[in-house]
């Protein structure tokens, strides 16, 4: 679908403009608009909401008042990774995100060599729940 300005090319206002400011270019569009997110759209962005983050926490903890074992920060961070590589896979360009998938990772896999060393059944059940590979 063409954005108002390009629906009447005649018009001189509705033209696209090329204007050099210096070093800039600016592409002036009369009448294009962008609307904003709904909240179904911005929590769908998000990678992680406070509802799923308590949900995780409340299957992985140890005991009652468990926020910040190994095995819950390693099912923290699995689910940020699996949200990410779904948004690698739609945009594989975006480097910056890339990046910081490989340190989510990174973090991951340093966390479950610590577990490993510590207690080696935890590992291994924690491995299996979160369909993770060795």
């Amino acid at each position: 679908m063409l954005c108002p300005p390009f629906q009447n090319w005649s018009s001189r206002y509705n033209r696209l403009n090329f204007l050099y400011l210096g070093k800039v270019w600016s592409f002036l569009f009369s009448g294009c608009t962008t609307r904003p997110l709904s909240t179904e759209e911005k929590t769908k962005q998000m990678s992680i909401t406070k509802e799923r983050k308590q949900e995780t926490i409340q299957e992985f903890r140890r005991s009652a008042n468990d926020t910040g074992s190994s095995e819950v920060q390693i099912a923290l961070l699995t689910r940020r990774i699996n949200a990410l590589t779904e948004h690698m896979q739609a945009n594989n360009k975006d480097y910056a995100c890339r990046r910081g998938l490989l340190r989510l990772v990174s973090q991951r896999r340093g966390l479950l060599d610590y577990l490993k060393g510590v207690d080696p059944q935890r590992y291994l059940d924690i491995i299996q729940k979160l369909n993770i590979r060795k």
